[in-house]
């Protein structure tokens, strides 16, 4: 009976200070190292969120002017004094019986880094700061590639167009430069400019 209460109290006995003190120890360095990953994870997950978004900005924009200038018959980058630009396109409108034509303008503002579109049965001018609100915005924090203009005009039926669109954060912004040509060779512009 003796020997029986001995070994039930060898068993019962729990652990010891020191080793409560490892197990902490060790469960501290555990605790640190996933804590660590975690936040690495985070960091990674944000910096992927934020090059997505100007990434998907900045292609969005790209594929609005794209099909306008190859579906034009006729585009035009008209001089402004204040260096922003305007890209005017009389473009064909999609899936109708008839063939009929919209204006089409694309306006990027350089001091606000804003591309700005707009889309009208009638001639479209040079806008105002408060007729620009109207305007859908394609992208911001767009800065030129080069020099001080996105648009550019190679040849008269080819549009080029380069900016940089920032992430808003450390991370790199993203560049996209393209070139778009008209699929129309005839030029027409009646109605638009």
């Amino acid at each position: 009976m003796k020997r029986l209460r001995e070994t039930r109290d060898e068993n019962e006995a729990g652990f010891t200070l020191p080793e409560l003190l490892i197990y902490c120890i060790l469960l501290a360095i555990v605790m640190t190292i996933i804590g660590s990953m975690l936040i690495s994870s985070l960091r990674t997950e944000r910096t992927v969120d934020r090059v997505v978004s100007a990434s998907t900005t900045a292609q969005l924009a790209i594929k609005s002017i794209q099909y306008g200038v190859r579906n034009a018959s006729a585009h035009v980058l008209p001089p402004l004094t204040n260096g922003n630009q305007l890209l005017l396109a009389r473009v064909a409108k999609p899936d109708l019986l008839d063939l009929e034509w919209s204006c089409r303008a694309w306006y990027f503002d350089r001091s606000k880094g804003e591309i700005r579109y707009r889309e009208s049965d009638l001639p479209i001018a040079e806008p105002s700061a408060t007729e620009l609100e109207d305007w859908t915005l394609l992208a911001a924090r767009v800065t030129a590639k080069s020099g001080t203009t996105i648009f550019g005009t190679s040849g008269s039926q080819e549009v080029t167009v380069g900016f940089t669109v920032a992430t808003g954060g450390d991370d790199p912004p993203v560049d996209i430069k393209t070139s778009v040509v008209r699929r129309v060779n005839t030029w027409e512009s009646t109605g638009c400019f």
